[in-house]
């Protein structure tokens, strides 16, 4: 995390893929990968891509609380408040990139913004 817990992603991305061995793991400790889920397309071999959206982020907080994962995964936030999004979308300087928008009893493919 950079300054104010703003993640250093290009910094990350720049300089591990020149790293091997020692190198590779100073890099990893001092610039660490975090995986972000937002969202749940397969459930124990069930494919899930079928279920409205809803049923699919409850199913995949149900599961960041039911292994308690913590860091490295990651749950991507989530909400329905339109002032919500727009204050994450003013977040540009901490690595926020876009949201992804999707109908709550929406199923099957889900646009970006």
């Amino acid at each position: 995390m950079g300054h104010r817990g703003s993640p250093r992603v290009r910094a990350a991305a720049q300089n591990r893929p020149a790293r091997r061995g020692a190198g590779a793991v100073r890099a990893a400790e001092q610039w660490p990968a975090h995986f972000v889920v937002f969202d749940l397309l397969r459930l124990s071999g069930t494919v899930t891509t079928g279920w409205p959206y809803r049923r699919r982020r409850a199913a995949l907080e149900s599961v960041f609380a039911t292994r308690r994962l913590l860091a490295p995964w990651a749950l991507c936030p989530s909400t329905t408040d339109p002032d919500t999004v727009r204050e994450w979308l003013s977040w540009a300087s901490a690595g926020v990139e876009g949201v992804v928008l999707a109908p709550a009893d929406g199923a099957g493919r889900l646009p970006t913004v």
